[in-house]
């Protein structure tokens, strides 16, 4: 009954959102939750003290090169803030890898962005337009403005910072 209430006043929950435990198994039930291994566990988890690379909630990265790097949030030009990724809606590998929208990519047991310029081959390296292939290190890597201008920075369909 509680269940039915619930979904009657909240956003869609899919039946997996929900469990039914007695006060005796909420121990095992707050554990499976918090797991730091597990999807929400690792977010709920993230330490914000020392390094804030891909180790703080989204919106405690104010910087764009940080967001980016963290495979859990997304830079949002219209917010001018770090953002959730729409990856981490996800529960279930076949969603997860079908959403080319958001650049999704099943690790593990969770749903994340795909790595910015990960690719291992140059041919793949080459036709990202946000990626350059480093030829002394055999590895691709994120492009690096080469505008002598702000303007021209700005303007950079890629994704520049001045």
């Amino acid at each position: 009954m509680a269940r039915e209430a619930l979904k009657s006043i909240s956003s869609t929950v899919q039946d997996e959102h929900f469990a039914d435990a007695t006060v005796d198994d909420l121990d095992s039930v707050l554990w499976a939750l918090c797991d730091p291994h597990k999807q929400f566990g690792a977010l709920i988890a993230k330490s914000t003290t020392g390094s804030m690379s891909a180790s703080a909630p989204c919106p405690m990265h104010l910087e764009k090169d940080v967001c980016d790097a963290d495979l859990s949030c997304r830079w949002s030009d219209r917010l001018l803030a770090c953002t959730d990724s729409g990856c981490l809606a996800h529960c279930d590998e076949p969603t997860c890898s079908g959403d080319h929208a958001n650049l999704c990519q099943w690790m593990g047991d969770s749903c994340f962005k795909q790595p910015v310029c990960s690719h291992t081959q140059l041919t793949n390296c080459s036709v990202d337009p946000g990626c350059d292939w480093n030829a002394n290190e055999a590895k691709c890597e994120k492009k690096k403005c080469q505008h002598e201008s702000e303007s021209g920075c700005v303007e950079d369909m890629v994704g520049c910072d001045w």
